[in-house]
């Protein structure tokens, strides 16, 4: 054994029954606690601290993160740059966003407690260990979503077996990674990474409920199938995949508990098959970094602007009513999404400080985007990466929307149209995710 130490802390962070929900446009206020919440946490040690921590919500906007980060921070005595603030990306969990739909102040306040809560969990429970590394990959479980239309247009979700689709516009990231942790006296900590979006579960028993979806799933069936172990799931980039192929024309819902159930015995299923095999990585000292950039917003013009305000009034009245069925429902959430995005600049035009991090342990290093890269984003990022094993995840450290591909802007559609920022922003990311695993690799 090296000197590395590693523990794991959680808490429990369900709010209660009538908060909004986030992830869809649609008025949804929580009706019934299908499964918990948590925010799981994992604390490496070894000349340095790093703090890795995964909350089951859509996702953490930054000026709810940095708080989080300090007030951690502060409570460890280490600097917030060592705290990495992460979400599972779930959308039947509360609001957190400004926007549509009300927040619960005192819920998002308590955020900070839980989370100094699970560190110090984590950090008091730091035992000697030994770190392995695998990963291999998981066919047919997450899908592209955007798609070229026989039209020439491109189109995101336009429905399972629209016989209109041409292609889909990419290949899916179908990788997954595990770090496994053995412990002295302890029990093993599982870490998966791998990438599709948390919005399986809609509705369960025709209730708007409280769920983890797939990512709470996948740790439950591992902590039950190894004993001793808890797990935390590490969300990909994953801004463009999904869980269905809406390339296939099937009965089975892919919307629902059963499905969210189905990928998380899957995705675990796949993670056992790899547990024994994983091979042994060296420790060495633990490491972190973060370096903020000013990334060019898009700057909407007076019509636009007004456009966009008469798209959200209509909403608000009931004038404007979204479809039921796609296509035509991803088209009506992509022009009010845009419209919210643009008075969102005209109102407040500064140009963000997006805070890009990394950090190593050892042959071991995780690199965060703070919000929704493409995957291929983070295929360029592990392509270009100097850590034999490696995670990239996305909604790291802030939730700044989606970092589509060049080539994406160019044809627009709902990501393009829905992100904050000028074409360039996913390649950007990537090269100051690139330029920090360098920096650490050389120390």
């Amino acid at each position: 054994m090296s000197d590395l130490k590693i523990g794991y802390g959680k808490c429990d962070i369900t709010p209660s029954l009538g908060c909004f929900m986030q992830g869809n446009p649609n008025r949804r206020q929580v009706e019934i606690i299908h499964d918990p919440l948590y925010a799981r946490c994992v604390a490496f040690e070894n000349d340095g601290l790093a703090v890795l921590m995964y909350f089951d919500v859509c996702g953490i906007p930054q000026y709810i993160c940095d708080p989080i980060r300090e007030f951690v921070a502060n409570s460890l005595g280490c600097e917030a740059k060592d705290i990495f603030v992460a979400a599972t990306h779930t959308h039947t969990g509360p609001n957190l966003n400004n926007g549509l739909f009300p927040k619960d102040e005192a819920y998002i306040d308590s955020l900070k407690h839980y989370a100094a809560r699970a560190a110090r969990t984590a950090v008091n429970d730091l035992h000697p260990a030994q770190m392995y590394y695998n990963n291999d990959v998981l066919p047919d479980m997450t899908f592209v979503r955007r798609f070229r239309m026989k039209d020439g247009s491109v189109l995101t979700n336009p429905g399972v077996g629209n016989p209109d689709i041409l292609c889909p516009m990419t290949e899916a990231d179908d990788t997954i990674r595990l770090l496994k942790i053995t412990r002295e006296s302890a029990g093993d900590i599982v870490l998966v990474n791998f990438q599709c979006h948390a919005d399986v579960v809609k509705k369960i028993d025709d209730q708007f409920a409280i769920s983890a979806d797939y990512p709470g799933a996948v740790c439950k069936v591992l902590e039950d199938a190894i004993p001793g172990a808890d797990c935390i799931y590490c969300n990909g980039t994953a801004g463009d995949l999904v869980q269905s192929n809406q390339m296939m024309v099937s009965d089975w819902n892919t919307r629902c508990w059963e499905h969210a159930l189905h990928m998380g015995r899957s995705i675990a299923g796949k993670i056992l098959s790899m547990y024994s095999k994983a091979e042994p990585i060296n420790a060495g000292p633990v490491r972190a970094m973060e370096k903020r950039i000013d990334i060019p917003l898009k700057v909407p013009t007076e019509e636009e602007l007004e456009r966009s305000r008469q798209v959200v009034e209509d909403y608000k009245s009931g004038k404007f009513v979204l479809r039921k069925k796609a296509p035509g429902v991803m088209l009506d959430i992509t022009k009010l999404y845009e419209a919210e995005i643009l008075l969102g600049l005209g109102k407040n035009a500064v140009t963000p400080n997006i805070c890009v991090s990394a950090f190593c342990v050892g042959d071991f290093a995780v690199a965060g985007i703070p919000g929704e890269p493409f995957c291929e984003i983070g295929k360029r990022i592990r392509a270009g990466g100097h850590f034999p094993a490696q995670f990239t995840l996305g909604l790291t450290n802030g939730s700044q929307g989606y970092y589509p591909t060049q080539d994406a802007f160019e044809v627009q559609g709902y990501e393009a149209r829905t992100s904050r920022f000028k074409a360039g922003v996913g390649e950007l990311l990537a090269d100051t995710a690139l330029e920090l695993l360098e920096k650490l690799s050389c120390e």
